[in-house]
């Protein structure tokens, strides 16, 4: 859609509709009609994901994508550290439907942003563009495992953490220093990518990645937890950026919104199924099973990148 009628349609039609859907969640009365409203959410969120990150990389260059992706990832990844922690208070002060209002009112300024933004592309291409479901393949599976073990750390941590003694205070700040730190980091890490070459650090991101989960399925001491997952973070900020950047290689000036659409298809189906087996996992073996899994896929898809990442373009 974004690469037939340029990237502005779908971000406006989309937007639009975002202070509807907080409305509505402020009138939800059951589980259902919440539940119904998260896949409304879902689809009106796609159109703003796909259009915003094609726009991000078509208005850089080519030396700096790395970094501009960074840059967009670090806004999402401040806006889901700080969302939650403002959301609990204006719940405690003024309930969980005003919350959903305020969240409705300030989302209507960014729709006036968009209208008189300026997009490079216009778009006018009637046919779906050729991609090479090959160049997809290592990009895509990286992307999968790392959107994934991030959720896995997001969706079930909390539960975990509280199995081990913590405090509901204390899971709080651990998912806060992983969520913050990797804010943080995003864009110093996208800039960081554009210098390096691509093989190396993805080896070392994935390969890190891997012990780092380990040791988190088997470290039980608060501290030493909280320092495994500002690692984490700070290891995972790699792999945002990179297959970000190979994914806009592959997408030709025709086809960057459907590359994208893919990339962001992609990144959904990790995070949904990761925690989906981990939960699993610690249901039937431990709670611990769902990191040593991820260590696992992380190892794997390491000595995949070994052989298959390029070594003179990469």
């Amino acid at each position: 859609m974004s690469d037939r009628y340029g990237r502005k349609l779908p971000l406006i039609i989309g937007m639009s509709f975002v202070p509807v859907l907080f409305a509505l969640y402020s009138w939800a009365g059951s589980v259902s009609w919440v539940l119904i409203l998260r896949l409304g959410q879902g689809v009106i969120e796609a159109p703003i994901w796909v259009a915003g990150e094609t726009s991000i990389v078509e208005l850089s260059s080519r030396e700096e994508r790395g970094k501009a992706l960074g840059m967009f990832g670090s806004s999402w990844a401040t806006g889901f550290a700080a969302g939650p922690l403002i959301g609990g208070f204006l719940y405690t002060f003024i309930s969980a439907g005003n919350s959903f209002l305020i969240c409705a009112v300030i989302s209507i300024p960014a729709i006036v942003l968009l209208g008189t933004a300026r997009f490079s592309k216009t778009g006018s291409y009637t046919s779906i563009p050729k991609i090479d479901f090959r160049k997809i393949l290592l990009p895509g599976l990286i992307a999968f495992t790392y959107a994934g073990v991030i959720g896995v750390i997001i969706t079930l941590f909390p539960p975990y953490g509280r199995e081990l003694g913590m405090t509901e205070a204390v899971v709080g700040g651990l998912v806060t220093i992983f969520s913050m730190t990797r804010a943080i980091f995003l864009t110093p890490i996208g800039h960081l990518v554009d210098k390096i070459k691509r093989r190396k650090i993805t080896l070392v991101s994935l390969s890190g990645s891997a012990i780092g989960f380990a040791a988190l399925g088997f470290v039980v001491n608060f501290v030493l937890i909280g320092l495994i997952l500002g690692i984490l973070a700070i290891l995972g900020c790699v792999l945002y950026p990179i297959t970000g950047t190979m994914f806009s290689d592959i997408g030709s000036e025709r086809g960057m919104g459907y590359a994208f659409g893919i990339y962001n298809a992609i990144w959904m189906g990790g995070w949904g199924l990761f925690p989906s087996i981990g939960g699993r996992l610690a249901d039937v073996v431990s709670s611990s099973a769902p990191y040593l899994m991820c260590a696992g896929v992380l190892f794997f898809i390491a000595v995949f990148s070994w052989f298959l990442m390029d070594r003179s373009k990469s």
